[in-house]
């Protein structure tokens, strides 16, 4: 239900900023008809900012990658663009990303928290893509307790 809901989205924000935009799932064999949920709307505020902050103001092709797989008790989803950077993005919008991250993101990482019940244990990590020290976009990592 969950990818569902992103594959909808991403076509109305396709539409609403004119642009295509490649949207692929890359999902783990033994996961598919597993039974496996994820929490709704938790991988939502990802992929919009991918479209929103990472891709909007990108010329070219522009990608997003949602992989999703299992390893030790954990559900790993990877919400990955292929757009400007976190870097970039803070600067075209006058925010650098790492002082200001969205309420989206916080009020998914006290949801993941609270729903995972594994203390200390930071359920989103961000990475910063490059290819020759030029920004190339970025990958959320996003843990679920299986």
């Amino acid at each position: 239900t969950e990818l569902y809901s992103l594959r909808l989205y991403v076509d109305l924000e396709k539409l609403r900023i004119n642009s295509e935009v490649e949207y692929e799932e890359i999902i783990q064999e033994s996961i598919l008809g597993s039974g496996i949920k994820i929490p709704p709307l938790i991988l939502q505020p990802f992929v919009e900012n991918a479209l929103w902050h990472g891709l909007s103001n990108k010329a070219g092709h522009k990608k997003v990658t949602i992989s999703i797989s299992e390893k030790d008790n954990w559900i790993i989803c990877q919400v990955t663009d292929n757009g400007i950077g976190r870097k970039k993005a803070g600067e075209v919008s006058g925010v650098f990303p790492e002082g200001n991250l969205s309420k989206a993101v916080n009020i998914s990482r006290q949801r993941l928290i609270d729903y995972n019940q594994s203390p200390g244990i930071d359920p989103i990590s961000f990475t910063d893509l490059e290819n020759n020290g030029e920004a190339a976009g970025t990958a959320v990592i996003i843990r679920i307790k299986a």
